[in-house]
């Protein structure tokens, strides 16, 4: 256990949801000040869209605003980063997720069994009424990952980083080649476990995002999944070259192929289960091949 209270900041990545940061920062505020932790926004909106969201929250807390004009959430997402030097734990939190009661004390004991690991808390998906079981089972299947489960794998929402354990990598900033199309994250956490941090799954330090009805239908997870395979295209071409990201893609496309026609003759019901190797290795082609996806640009 640790002898001293870590000084914790809470970094919240935003852009043109004041509606969306306005319910975060309700509970966020009373759990921060339980813990003694500090907030930093950081505003990716020329038009400061989420000062007054802020400013109105800041008697409340130690909560600071922060702006940054370069597009594209890895800028903001350096930003937290640099805001966090002087703390012991930082911990990421997107702004269209709402923290519960208990939510920053479940993370603290994580921290305290973990101390030099990445800390990943459960997201619990809020999806519209008459979402169907396709859209369902793709958003809801980590939900049955256990407590303190280590991942291979995990992204920055809602994601506790000891800021000791950065000292491991060269660059200890997102990289901002992946630019508007995201990933950085994806990368930021690839190099981490590649410098032996763990990941370790926290089921109880959960949060709630709520999924617009644009984003919760059959196409448009599809679309999720395949450009999920174009990152990680791109950060297999990073660290093992364009050949062997474009063999990675066509074997996933002929395995995922096979398994996706043995499963619709069986069961003639679609599943983003099954279907997520075939559409991750279209991602990997498309992505090996060099066409990026613009998901953090201009039209966000």
């Amino acid at each position: 256990m640790h002898d001293t209270t870590p000084r914790v900041l809470i970094g919240i990545p935003t852009y043109r949801r004041p509606a969306e940061l306005e319910s975060l920062l309700t509970g966020l505020v009373i759990e921060a000040r339980i813990h003694n932790a500090s907030i930093v926004v950081v505003d990716n909106d020329p038009e400061e869209s989420a000062r007054k969201v802020v400013e109105s929250a800041h008697h409340s807390n130690d909560i600071s605003y922060l702006t940054e004009s370069r597009p594209g959430v890895v800028h903001v997402r350096n930003a937290i980063l640099r805001a966090a030097k002087l703390h012991d734990v930082l911990i990421f939190v997107d702004d269209d997720q709402v923290t519960f009661p208990g939510w920053l004390g479940e993370f603290l004991k994580m921290r305290d069994r973990y101390p030099e690991a990445l800390v990943s808390g459960e997201v619990r998906y809020q999806l519209p009424i008459g979402a169907d079981g396709y859209v369902r089972a793709w958003y809801l299947r980590k939900l049955s990952t256990r407590n303190e489960q280590p991942l291979k794998s995990t992204g920055t929402g809602n994601l506790l980083i000891p800021m000791s354990v950065l000292g491991k990598l060269g660059n200890a900033e997102f990289d901002i080649r992946f630019g508007t199309m995201g990933g950085e994250d994806t990368d930021f956490v690839y190099r981490l476990t590649m410098a032996g941090v763990e990941i370790i799954y926290a089921k109880h330090a959960y949060v709630h995002e709520t999924v617009p009805a644009t984003r919760a239908t059959r196409r448009a997870v599809r679309q999720r999944i395949i450009r999920q395979g174009m990152i990680r295209a791109r950060l297999g071409m990073k660290f093992h070259g364009r050949p062997a990201v474009l063999a990675g893609g066509v074997a996933r496309i002929i395995v995922g192929g096979v398994e996706y026609l043995w499963h619709m003759l069986r069961t003639f019901n679609p599943s983003p289960l099954v279907e997520g190797r075939l559409l991750t290795g279209v991602g990997y082609v498309v992505g090996g091949l060099g066409v990026s996806s613009d998901a953090y640009g201009g039209k966000r």
